[in-house]
């Protein structure tokens, strides 16, 4: 939820969702679209800050959530896994900013 300071990280497992928000004209805006299998939460959960954003549903879905402070322990506990879960989140991260970037360029594009 927009605002929100939770730090829990969510992974889609089953449908799609959009990530919006409201701009000062009170207006949805989309800011991408996520699948099964893609995760949302992450930044806030590398970086404690307050959600610019929300979550809305295109479909049925099913999210599964992992708790900051419980996934926190399982990292510290687990080196190996810790390490795995780092890089699967930076390539998670990296993609989707090429993709967001794309979306906002063809969205400029079709403007002209």
């Amino acid at each position: 939820e927009e605002r929100d300071k939770n730090r829990d990280i969510f992974v889609i497992s089953k449908g799609s969702v959009s990530i919006c928000f409201i701009d000062e004209e009170k207006k949805e805006k989309r800011i991408t679209t996520l699948y099964t299998g893609e995760t949302f939460g992450e930044i806030n959960f590398i970086i404690p800050i307050q959600r610019t954003a929300y979550v809305k549903a295109l479909e049925d879905v099913e999210i599964a959530r992992f708790p900051f402070y419980e996934l926190l322990q399982f990292l510290k506990d687990d080196v190996t896994i810790c390490a795995k879960i780092c890089a699967s989140l930076n390539d998670s991260l990296a993609k989707r900013v090429v993709r967001t970037t794309q979306e906002f360029v063809q969205a400029l594009t079709d403007n002209d």
